[in-house]
């Protein structure tokens, strides 16, 4: 029996062509920002995990929602530490620098 990740063997073609198209960067981004967001969590501060998330990157700068102001301030203040700490795993070698933009949840 297969469990809910794994892929059956007939999807194999089309997950390989899905991968050369406008489909497949989008999923490749995605699974990108959520191994981004997932580093991210484990960088943070407990009390601001829970509170950012990344929302996107844009030229080499990763853009974070965060749900206060007062929270987007102390990891704006942090960033310089935080990018470096990214930055030593080689899959975010090109994160230069974060913005943070308030968002309600």
């Amino acid at each position: 029996m297969q469990t809910i990740h794994e892929k059956p063997d007939d999807l194999h073609p089309v997950m390989d062509s899905l991968g050369h198209s406008s489909l497949g960067k989008i999923i490749r981004k995605a699974k990108y920002l959520l191994a981004l967001d997932h580093a991210l969590q484990t960088i943070l501060p407990p009390e601001f995990a829970n509170h950012c998330r990344v929302v996107n990157i844009n030229q080499a700068i990763v853009i974070l929602g965060i749900d206060s102001a007062a929270i987007a301030t102390r990891i704006q203040m942090m960033s310089e530490d935080i990018v470096q700490r990214l930055r030593k795993n080689k899959e975010f070698k090109m994160v230069l620098g974060i913005q943070c933009k308030v968002q309600a949840r």
